[in-house]
């Protein structure tokens, strides 16, 4: 049996519009051209460093590690057939749509599945042709790294998806060079960053600081990440930056340190515990060497100093994709302004479900 992997992508769904129409007309033209677009399509997927999961006559599904490069492709692919196509006559035009969304798939014998792929696909419907649709998740991802000009199409609901989502559509005479030239050379990847620190650490006695704040690394939050797939990036004193694959594992990690910490803390009967708030926020980040860095780490960590003590808060992305896969409680904190984030961002906190068996989903 071939092993299933979850894992956070950006998903790319293109199909040609009216292809059964060009196929009527002029099936062997239309074959022909179709694989020259195919051509074009498929060498600046590669350009984008993604990958090619499920093709299927005129349709073609990709995924990226990062959310900008999908965007860039998508519209550097819209820009390339539009010119192949000039000099055609209309009826003779093959156009495609594209749709771009970020989210958690998962990846069988090379293949994507998942509620994300689905909502790719409802994007790539609603795409004008010669078009790109955007999922809100998306859109936050590329906002301000990318000069695309992105336009509100409000909340929609889409097909088999059980809430409304937010659509943006790109505005396609807008210029894609990157605005951040200087990180074209660095890794950027999409990921789940968790940000851990210890509530009133600098209250504590030096030596029994050391002490405590030792065990609970090494006895508590290291296994934890490990476990659920994690990389510890940096630990600052009290302050801990790990990335995951995947934002259900990430607060799944979050939760298991969260009880873990507890449960020795009333164990050994110790109510001046150390106690931790997390932040979890997932996103395009960059690597430089063995450090994590960009926007969407920041976010994290103001997330994080948010969070009461003992507690974990999320970001509206975030909740998205884990809230039909964790049995926990998400509590709506509305849409709060952190410093220095230019748009305000909705906040959940998250905490282990009321009852056994129990999800309670907002």
């Amino acid at each position: 049996m071939t092993d299933t992997e979850r894992r956070l992508v950006a998903i790319f769904a293109g199909d040609v519009e009216g292809y059964s129409r060009l196929m009527g007309a002029d099936e062997v033209g239309t074959l022909r051209s179709l694989t020259h677009r195919r051509a074009i399509l498929d060498r600046l997927i590669a350009v984008h460093r993604g990958r090619i999961a499920n093709t299927a006559g005129d349709s073609v599904l990709a995924e990226f590690g990062s959310a900008v490069e999908a965007i860039q492709c998508a519209v550097e692919v819209q820009a390339a057939l539009a010119e192949a196509n000039s000099g055609l006559s209309l009826e003779r035009h093959v156009n495609f749509r594209i749709g771009v969304h970020v989210g958690d798939v998962m990846v069988r014998g090379g293949d994507l599945f998942g509620d994300a792929v689905n909502i790719a696909a409802r994007l790539e419907a609603l795409a004008e042709p010669g078009g790109v649709c955007v999922s809100d998740d998306a859109y936050r991802q590329i906002r301000g790294k990318a000069n695309v000009i992105l336009e509100d199409l409000g909340s929609r609901s889409l097909k088999n998806i059980s809430y409304p989502m937010r659509i943006w559509r790109v505005r396609m005479n807008s210029d894609v060079q990157s605005v951040a030239p200087k990180t074209a050379r660095l890794t950027r990847r999409l990921a789940a960053i968790l940000i851990a620190d210890v509530d009133g650490y600098t209250s504590f006695d030096e030596a029994v600081a050391l002490e405590r704040l030792s065990a609970l690394r090494y006895e508590i939050i290291e296994p934890s990440i490990a476990q659920h797939d994690g990389r510890l990036f940096r630990v600052n004193g009290d302050a801990f930056l790990a990335e995951f694959p995947t934002a259900v594992q990430a607060v799944g990690c979050a939760m298991a340190i969260q009880a873990e910490t507890e449960r020795v803390a009333a164990a050994a009967g110790d109510n001046k515990g150390m106690r931790l708030r997390i932040g979890v926020h997932v996103g395009d980040v960059i690597t430089t060497g063995e450090d994590l860095t960009g926007d969407n780490v920041f976010i994290a960590a103001r997330i994080e100093s948010m969070t009461a003590a003992g507690g974990i808060s999320i970001t509206r992305a975030v909740h998205d994709q884990v809230r039909d896969w964790i049995n926990a409680c998400f509590v709506d904190m509305g849409e709060i302004a952190l410093k220095n984030v230019a748009r305000p961002m909705q906040v959940f906190s998250v905490s282990p479900a009321r009852q056994a068996g129990s999800t309670d989903i907002d």
